[in-house]
C-alpha cells in the first residue's frame, strides 16, 4: 500500500493509498471511486465524500465530525470506533460495512428506512446525566492505585494526551536525532553498530514548553501524590528515542537508582511493596507494539522486592504492551520492565520517560539545575514541587 501524496482528490479514481492518521480535515473526495484506501485514525472532519464509491475501506478510529457521505455506496467498510457525529448519510446505500463501537448521536443522518441498531453495531451517544466528573475521577485514581500496589503493577491509560501535541513532541525529537553526526554518518550503513540506533535526549524542559506539560500529567500526579506523599518530586526526565534495528534492554528496575546493585541482589530496604521510593510514567509518543519494540513488564514483578538477573527475559513471561500515540503508562518502580529490540526495519520508537520519587529520596539527576528559572517560575501546575523548590531540607538550628 503507498503513502498517500498530495494528489487531487475528487472526480479521482483512488485505490491501494495510506492515509492513516492524516489530518484529512474540509478534504473534498466527491464524485470520487475510493478502493482499499487505509484512513485509520485519520480526521476527515467537514470533509464531502457525497456521491462517492467506497469499497474495502478503514475508517476505524477516524474522526468523520459533520462529513457529507450523502448519496454514496458504502460496501464492505470498516468504521469501527469511529466518530459519526453530524455525519450525513442520506440517500447513501451501505452494505455489509462494520460500525462496531462506532459513535452517533441526533444529529447523524441516517439513509431512509435505515436502522442503525438492528443493521450495525453502532453505540448512540449517550445524553443522560453525567455524574460529576471529580467523582468519576477518583474512582480512576483509587483504580490506578490498587493496580500499581496490589495488582500486576502497571497501568495503561489510552488516548490521554491530545495527538496534536504528541505528534509536536514527536516532531522536535525526531529533528534533534537526525542532526546527531554519529547517526546521521550511519544512517544508511545496514550493517551499522546497534549503538548508532538509539539516542537519549536529555534537559527536555529547555527545549520546548510540549515536554512541560509530558512531565506533570494531571492524573500522574494525583496518583502518585497517594502513592509516595504530598511533596514527592521527579528524579529524571528524558527522552528515549530507537530507530529501527535498535537492541533492547536487560530486565531491570531503577529503584530509586539504576545504579550502584548487583544483578538479583535483593533490595535493601523490604517494604514488600507497601511503601514506595519510585514510580514512573513512560509517554510513547509513536504507537508502540511488538513490531517496533514496545516496552515489556513481569506482571506482580514487584513482589520480588530484588533488582532481576540478565537472564530472567528467559526465565519469566514478560508481556509487551500496546498503547496508541497519547497514551499514559503509569508503573510501579519496583516492576521490572525492559524496552525491547526494534525489529521493524521502518517503525521508530520514541518515549519520554519520568521517575517521581518522595521529597526526601536524592533525585538521579537534578533537573532544577539545568532548568530555565523562567520555565519555573512561569508554570503554574507542578513544576516547582517536582523540581525540589518546595522541598524542605533539615538544617543545623543555631
Amino acid at each position: 500500500m503507498k503513502k498517500y501524496k498530495k494528489q487531487k482528490l475528487n472526480n479521482a479514481s483512488l485505490k491501494n493509498l495510506s492515509f492513516i492518521n492524516l489530518n484529512l480535515n474540509k478534504s473534498k473526495f466527491e464524485n470520487s471511486d475510493i478502493e482499499m484506501c487505509d484512513f485509520w485514525e485519520g480526521s476527515l472532519k467537514n470533509s464531502n465524500l457525497s456521491f462517492t464509491k467506497i469499497k474495502n475501506c478503514i475508517f476505524t478510529d477516524s474522526n468523520l465530525l459533520n462529513s457529507n457521505f450523502k448519496y454514496s455506496k458504502i460496501l464492505n467498510s470498516n468504521f469501527t470506533h469511529s466518530n459519526l457525529k453530524g455525519v450525513d448519510f442520506r440517500g447513501s446505500i451501505i452494505k455489509n460495512s462494520n460500525f462496531r463501537d462506532a459513535i452517533y448521536d441526533k444529529s447523524t443522518k441516517w439513509p431512509k428506512n435505515f436502522y442503525p441498531k438492528k443493521s450495525l453495531f453502532v453505540t448512540k451517544h449517550k445524553f443522560e446525566k453525567v455524574k460529576p466528573k471529580i467523582k468519576k475521577n477518583n474512582r480512576l485514581v483509587e483504580n490506578i492505585v490498587r493496580v500499581l500496589t496490589e495488582g500486576k503493577g502497571y497501568y495503561v491509560l489510552k488516548n490521554y494526551f491530545k495527538k496534536k501535541k504528541i505528534q509536536k513532541a514527536q516532531k522536535i525529537l525526531k529533528r534533534i536525532v537526525y542532526k546527531d553526526k554519529s547517526i546521521k554518518q550511519h544512517l544508511n550503513n545496514f550493517a551499522k553498530d546497534k549503538k548508532f540506533s538509539q539516542k537519549w535526549i536529555t534537559n527536555l524542559l529547555n527545549i520546548d514548553p510540549v515536554f512541560i506539560d509530558l512531565i506533570q500529567p494531571k492524573i500522574a500526579m494525583q496518583v502518585f501524590r497517594k502513592i509516595l506523599g504530598e511533596n514527592f518530586i521527579c528524579g529524571f526526565y528524558e527522552a528515549n528515542c530507537l530507530l529501527p534495528g535498535a537492541r533492547g534492554q536487560f530486565p531491570h528496575i531503577d529503584y530509586p537508582y539504576n545504579y550502584n546493585y548487583e544483578h538479583g541482589e535483593d533490595i535493601p530496604f523490604q517494604t514488600k511493596g507497601k511503601f514506595l521510593f519510585n514510580c514512573q510514567i513512560l509517554v510513547p509518543l509513536n504507537n508502540i507494539d511488538k513490531s517496533n519494540g514496545s516496552t515489556a513488564f513481569l506482571d506482580y514483578s514487584y513482589k520480588f522486592s530484588k533488582f532481576p538477573n540478565k537472564n530472567n527475559i528467559k526465565n519469566y513471561k514478560f508481556k509487551q504492551i500496546k498503547a496508541p500515540i497519547g497514551s499514559l503508562v503509569l508503573f510501579n518502580g519496583l516492576t521490572w520492565h525492559t524496552s525491547m529490540p526494534n525489529y521493524s526495519y521502518h517503525k521508530e520508537r520514541y518515549c519520554t520517560l519520568g521517575q517521581y520519587i518522595p521529597h526526601f529520596i536524592k533525585p538521579m539527576i537534578d533537573i532544577q539545575a539545568t532548568t530555565k528559572k523562567k520555565i519555573l517560575t512561569n508554570d503554574k501546575k507542578y513544576l516547582a514541587q517536582l523540581l525540589g523548590l518546595k522541598a524542605k531540607f533539615p538544617i543545623k538550628k543555631k
